[in-house]
């Protein structure tokens, strides 16, 4: 099995799970992975504790090609926190100054921007309840040019993105947990949270799907 974590020469924390404890399955490993859902992609092996100084790499690019179709769910949990200060980071598939997927908060209080980049491009999750210290669930499903959000089994958006988000500036990106890339692709603003799962469907998972996760993943 590959190991997917990697970590900030500044990471010295002993107390944290062992990279072999944080390692998570991935398509590249060989064999496909399936559950009562679809094909995954990825699958997080573990919750994972972020504390400012790591990501994570899924190894997996959802930009690589305009048409993909895919799910992202993540759950987390606990305040974000960052001693880089904003934006605090919980996923990342893009580069700064490009366009994708992102879930990031950018200043206290403020709602999660979930898809950012140049031409004007943002989506918040205003309106959506957020758990801003609890757990939380959101997933992201992109199905060609469509876009639906939901957070905590509330749908924060559901259509197609203007501004060129369709096309998304096709590139190379992985998905990362725990930081964001800069223009030039080098990690930054590092956050502190957990991630309590993250999985990665190919394919566009359906409003009923999305609801029976969600309601798994917070446990009512």
């Amino acid at each position: 099995m590959a190991i997917v974590l990697k970590l900030d020469e500044n990471f010295t924390d002993a107390s944290l799970p062992t990279l072999e404890g944080l390692a998570g399955w991935g398509a590249s490993d060989g064999d496909s992975m399936e559950d009562a859902y679809g094909v995954m992609l990825y699958r997080l092996a573990t919750p994972t504790l972020f504390n400012g100084y790591k990501l994570l790499d899924t190894h997996v690019k959802l930009y690589d090609d305009k048409d993909k179709s895919w799910t992202v769910v993540c759950a987390y949990s606990g305040e974000l926190s960052s001693t880089q200060g904003y934006p605090y980071n919980v996923i990342c598939c893009m580069y700064d100054a490009g366009k994708g997927l992102t879930a990031r908060r950018g200043a206290e209080g403020e709602a999660m921007t979930v898809l950012a980049g140049t031409g004007g491009v943002r989506v918040d999750l205003a309106g959506c309840t957020e758990n801003m210290d609890g757990a939380n669930v959101l997933i992201v499903v992109k199905s060609g040019d469509n876009y639906s959000i939901y957070m905590n089994g509330d749908i924060a958006y559901g259509a197609p993105l203007g501004y060129g988000m369709e096309e998304a500036d096709t590139h190379d990106a992985t998905l990362i947990a725990g930081a964001r890339l800069s223009s030039t692709g080098v990690p930054e603003y590092y956050t502190a949270f957990k991630l309590d799962e993250l999985r990665i469907y190919d394919g566009a998972l359906d409003a009923d799907a999305v609801a029976e996760l969600t309601s798994q993943l917070l446990g009512v």
